[in-house]
């Protein structure tokens, strides 16, 4: 994931955050690298200097929750440096939360019975059709014995 903000020290800087899977983490400054950190962890507060100013960012990615902010000399630049992706994992926390409600258990139940139902009374309708066909033989067979005689 790739995200870029600016900071302005009476020079604009234009700050980039590469996260990638695994862990890297790669800081750019003006498109130079300032920074790269393999992190296993999902916490953690990264900081780097930018024009004399001290920027930090923090970020959270648990199952829990989800946040990466940037600080500049401790106040707020960015409250979210990347909106869409924490968007993605909060929708998918909800779905996970509804999958865990009664409504949706009575749904699941529901159908599984009604799938049930339509699979046993598709068994009974062939056993009845097995169990005819076994009749028409006998009485086949019955009436090929009484005509020998």
């Amino acid at each position: 994931m790739k995200s870029s903000f600016k900071v302005d020290s009476g020079k604009e800087y234009l700050v980039e955050v590469d996260l990638r899977w695994w862990g890297g983490e790669y800081y750019y400054v003006d498109g130079e690298l300032v920074l790269k950190i393999m992190s296993p962890s999902f916490r953690g507060e990264r900081m780097i200097e930018v024009g004399g100013r001290n920027v930090t960012i923090s970020l959270v990615a648990t199952t829990k929750e989800y946040g990466c902010s940037v600080l500049v000399d401790g106040e707020v630049l960015v409250c979210e440096l990347f909106p869409e992706f924490k968007a993605k994992v909060y929708k998918a926390k909800e779905s996970r939360e509804r999958k865990g409600t009664t409504s949706y258990l009575i749904k699941n139940v529901t159908i599984w019975i009604v799938i049930a139902i339509i699979l046993l009374s598709v068994f009974e309708n062939s056993k009845e059709k097995e169990c005819e066909s076994k009749m028409e033989l006998k009485v086949e067979k019955v009436s090929q014995v009484l005509a020998c005689k």
